[in-house]
């Protein structure tokens, strides 16, 4: 199994306000993907997670990505799920 690393704010960036061109259905459709090419997603987001979409939390493997962020972290989380 391989690991698809997506460096990317998931849409939680940016104003509340803003209109967004995506949602969480897209990135499940893209984790399903994926998974049906023998990997796994894996997030990297560069906000704090209570920013994050709660239909992402808690279906895909997400990472709070800052400078502390190793690659042992992204190894457990990712047997975790």
């Amino acid at each position: 199994e391989s690991v698809v690393l997506a460096l990317t704010d998931a849409y939680c960036g940016g104003p509340r306000s803003a209109l967004r061109s995506g949602g969480a259905e897209d990135w499940l459709a893209t984790a399903a993907r994926v998974q049906d090419a023998n990997s796994q997603l894996v997030i990297l987001n560069p906000y704090k997670r209570e920013r994050w979409i709660p239909a992402l939390r808690h279906k895909l493997v997400m990472i709070y990505w800052d400078r502390r962020t190793r690659v042992g972290e992204v190894r457990r989380l990712r047997k975790v799920r």
